[in-house]
């Protein structure tokens, strides 16, 4: 591997496995733990806001990276071109066709990053921005499932054996967290 390729393949392997990581637990935290949960949480409520908004701000600032369309960036497409002699050009036109059904999905993630995130715009709430990009939960974890999935095929075409965690292990302590925040200390 090339230094400059293998500086790319890191990047994205580890920014696909951070937005996977960020997304399961958040999506725990927001979503499968309440209503069931909430008394745990309540027991600790600034820790668990703090962590939901995190893992929440971790999500679009990471799988942003993945499409982000400077030419200095670290994107799935810089690891494409970077690789013509790693895949087919049948095979590159597939994961681009994967990915080009997302398209709205991705401009809306950089959307969020951008107006929310990474800077905040002053003109626009959260909401708005969210509403303006047409984005909603399911669309976001298809998109990280469909990179997670691409990402994941480059590590194997690279010989590499790490891989974007797998979602149970992450969901499964995120509740054991929330559970075991419910007992007592004495």
């Amino acid at each position: 591997m090339g230094s400059a390729r293998t500086k790319v393949f890191f990047d994205i392997l580890e920014s696909a496995s951070d937005a996977n990581t960020n997304w399961q637990i958040w999506w725990t935290i927001a979503n499968r733990s309440k209503p069931k949960l909430i008394p745990n949480m309540n027991r600790y409520p600034e820790f668990f806001v703090a962590t939901e908004r995190a893992h929440f701000n971790g999500i679009f600032i990471n799988l942003a990276h993945l499409f982000d369309k400077r030419k200095d960036v670290s994107s799935i497409e810089k690891y494409l071109r970077s690789v013509p002699s790693l895949f087919r050009p049948e095979e590159v036109r597939v994961i681009r066709t994967r990915l080009a059904k997302f398209q709205a999905v991705r401009e809306g993630v950089l959307e969020v990053r951008n107006h929310v995130i990474a800077h905040k715009n002053a003109g626009l709430t959260e909401r708005q921005v969210f509403q303006r990009a047409g984005l909603r939960p399911r669309q976001i974890a298809e998109l990280i499932e469909e990179s997670t999935e691409i990402v994941n095929s480059f590590a194997e075409r690279e010989n590499c054996s790490i891989r974007v965690y797998p979602n149970e292990p992450l969901i499964n302590a995120t509740l054991g967290i929330i559970r075991s925040a419910g007992k007592s200390d004495a």
